[in-house]
């Protein structure tokens, strides 16, 4: 029995481990495509004939999405469990993603963001899977360090995605992360465990 309990907890660190790396590596990879936009306005308003204030929009139809969605999001989550519906954000995320790099106009663009503010429901959702799935004891680190991966993700963006818009035009900075949100959704899908706790009696108030 005690061989079993020892197995048991190994294989619990093992994915919990595995599932702190994960998460810790999507937020990078999301704080990259916030960030990266951040140099790329210049270029976004050159290429579209668009004033500096109109191309503020890219950035603000992504918050303004992120806010309507994160509670609509994390009530589904409740109700049908954490892990489907992170992986459904990431699908869609990743979808959005890919598709914003070919926006044939700024107005096509600007509703593109704002679907792909549902990156913003990640975190949430990602924590709550910590809080409700991980030993007490490795809680407070696995937060701490996806958190932290927040400064991290947009330290890279900056630099490198002036590097690659200044180089390569700024439809490239899209280009690039694709792989990697795309990776970051297959993996999530095939490694975390759906959560125990879920809620359906609980309703969605739209």
């Amino acid at each position: 029995m005690s061989g079993n309990r020892n197995n048991n907890a190994e294989y619990d660190k093992r994915y919990t481990n595995r599932v702190m790396m994960l998460l810790a590596f999507i937020v990078i990879v999301v704080m990259y495509v916030e960030g990266m936009l951040t140099p790329s306005l210049p270029s976004i308003a050159s290429e579209f004939k668009v004033s500096s204030s109109q191309v503020s929009l890219v950035l603000s139809s992504y918050l303004v999405g992120g806010v309507a969605l994160t509670p609509i999001v994390g009530k589904l989550g409740d109700i049908y469990g954490k892990k489907k519906m992170l992986s459904i954000s990431l699908i869609v995320y990743a979808i959005f993603v890919s598709v914003t790099g070919f926006s044939p106009s700024f107005s096509f663009m600007v509703v593109l963001r704002t679907i792909q503010g549902i990156g913003l429901t990640i975190l949430p959702l990602g924590m709550s899977l910590i809080r409700e799935e991980f030993p007490k004891e490795v809680i407070p680190k696995a937060q701490a360090l996806i958190s932290a991966m927040f400064g991290a993700g947009f330290a890279i963006s900056l630099p490198l995605g002036s590097l690659v818009s200044n180089d390569f035009g700024w439809r490239w900075t899209y280009h690039s992360a694709v792989p990697f949100v795309i990776l970051g959704t297959v993996i999530s899908i095939l490694i975390i465990r759906e959560s125990k706790f879920k809620r359906p009696q609980v309703k969605v108030d739209y």
